[in-house]
């Protein structure tokens, strides 16, 4: 099955909005279409975004909020951070997708 690292916007925007986000995050966690990859750092990411920052109250209760981050941090593709990047200008969802590929990029 697929192995899928879903950035930390993608994220956030599947728990305020029904685009193309919520679309993607739904077919992982109602139809596990995909095998979803995130770390920790994503995971607070997410979690400090969604429950730190009044102004999306106005789209996401704190609760429902709380309720989706740990969805996100207690399902089983999670992976240990990344203790260091490859490049210089990774991030860690870069380097997560690097790694969960076997360390090989698509060309």
């Amino acid at each position: 099955m697929l192995r899928v690292v879903l950035d930390a916007n993608v994220l956030v925007s599947a728990a305020i909005q029904r685009g193309p986000s919520h679309r993607i995050v739904m077919a992982w966690s109602e139809r596990r279409e995909f095998n979803l990859v995130i770390c920790p750092t994503l995971v607070d990411e997410v979690e400090d975004v969604l429950t730190m920052r009044p102004r999306l109250r106005r789209w996401i209760d704190i609760d429902i909020a709380r309720e989706y981050v740990d969805v996100l941090a207690t399902f089983d593709g999670i992976v240990p951070t990344p203790r260091t990047h490859q490049r210089q200008r990774e991030t860690p969802t870069m380097t997560i997708s690097w790694r969960s590929l076997g360390n090989t990029l698509p060309t």
